[in-house]
């Protein structure tokens, strides 16, 4: 085979190599060019602009279609307090799912089902309280404190609707702790 030969198929290889990388740059920079979108549709949905608050709810698992959830959390974490989800707590948490504007079959919605049938991580619960802790004090709702209350007074109802016998013990130990531990969370950062 002669030098030109070589020179040729060398060349073409080079070529190939380098529009393969061309290609790569390019969709590494679609997907961060996408991931940037998500997150400024997320900052919008959240009314924070911190990047790190931002980061962890990505972290999370939320994005802007399931950011709606983070209230719900709290409400789920005591509906699991004694190791089983009650039918009567997942109604509730339905009901205030619904209060909140998310939609049953929405990514939201679906997500909160997927909570309702499988506990989720203790990571998830800790986090989304920072998470809402901190968004409280990045955020300009005009009643903070009204919104903790609301959402003790909601997590309050689940505790009650899952259990107790004739009127007494309706909210374990368990969820009392899960209640206090809230409220602890949260009153500070909405005062």
């Amino acid at each position: 085979m002669s030098d030109d030969g070589l020179s040729d198929r060398r060349r073409a290889s080079e070529e190939e190599y380098f529009r393969k990388r061309d290609q790569q740059l390019v969709e590494h920079l679609r997907i961060q060019a996408e991931r940037e979108a998500a997150r400024g549709r997320l900052s919008q949905r959240v009314g924070v602009a911190d990047d790190e608050v931002l980061q962890d709810l990505e972290t999370l698992g939320f994005s802007d279609q399931t950011v709606s959830l983070l209230p719900m959390v709290p409400l789920v974490h005591v509906g699991w307090a004694d190791g089983g989800m009650a039918a009567s707590a997942a109604q509730r948490i339905m009901e205030a799912s619904r209060e909140h504007g998310i939609e049953e079959l929405s990514d939201a919605g679906r997500q909160l089902r997927e909570w309702l049938e499988s506990r989720p991580s203790e990571h998830l619960f800790d986090g989304a309280l920072q998470a809402i802790r901190t968004v409280l004090q990045h955020q300009s709702i005009s009643e903070p404190e009204l919104y903790v209350r609301n959402l003790l007074t909601q997590s309050t109802d689940v505790a009650a609707a899952s259990g107790g016998v004739l009127g007494f013990g309706k909210i374990s130990k368990n969820e009392r702790a899960i209640l206090d531990r809230i409220s602890r969370e949260l009153e500070s950062a909405g005062s």
